[in-house]
């Protein structure tokens, strides 16, 4: 069987005819990926495959934001970048960044299709915002991980295993703050917020006076 390389494309850099194209097919990938999430949640027995789209369902919001081709191009208008994973004439993955400070880069989302999780796609669209830091004097890129994937990404790349979860308790958003440098880049600091417990406290017990 015959498989398309999956190419990474810089939106921004594109001509206004292929930008035009790729939009609409941006456009088109939020709208399935919203309708697909909420099929998955109405349906909790859904096999794997369906599955996946809970485990993505908290950039829903996000993806909401995508509600015309008008909206993409806004947010271009606005110097923020866009980089796409294509396949064949498919959109199948896409992150998006903006600049913070004058040396940040914030990274507001990346996501890929979950028919294509395992396939190094969400690892090839962080390098490429890497290899756009390097180019234009940026040396930190920050971005609030939202789900178990992104962390095994990050800590993928990074090489430094970390522990997220401490008994009774859940995560609920870290903020990754990566340095980039010619040589490489590296995680520098860790930020994670984490719920209350969710097992159940002990009831308080009075002693009886002896």
């Amino acid at each position: 069987m015959h498989f398309e390389p999956i190419s990474i494309v810089w939106l921004n850099q594109l001509s206004a005819e292929k930008r035009a194209s790729l939009i609409h097919s941006l456009f088109r990938l939020a709208r399935e990926s919203t309708d697909r999430m909420e099929v998955a949640y109405q349906n909790p027995s859904a096999p794997e495959s369906e599955a996946r789209w809970r485990a993505v369902g908290n950039i829903q919001g996000y993806l909401d934001e995508l509600n015309h081709p008008t909206a993409i191009q806004e947010y271009m208008r606005q110097h923020e970048q866009f980089f796409i994973a294509v396949q064949g004439k498919r959109v199948i993955g896409f992150t998006h960044i903006e600049p913070k400070t004058r040396k940040t880069l914030y990274s507001r989302i990346t996501f890929v299709h979950p028919d294509y999780w395992g396939k190094q796609i969400g690892k090839k669209l962080q390098y490429s915002v890497f290899g756009f830091a390097r180019k234009h004097g940026y040396t930190r890129l920050q971005g609030d991980l939202t789900s178990e994937g992104s962390h095994a990404l990050y800590q993928q790349m990074a090489a430094k295993p970390r522990s997220f979860f401490k008994k009774g308790q859940r995560l609920e958003r870290s903020t990754e703050s990566i340095h980039i440098t010619p040589a490489g880049f590296g995680i520098s600091r860790l930020h994670v917020k984490i719920n209350p417990p969710l097992l159940p406290k002990r009831p308080l017990t009075r002693r009886k006076k002896k």
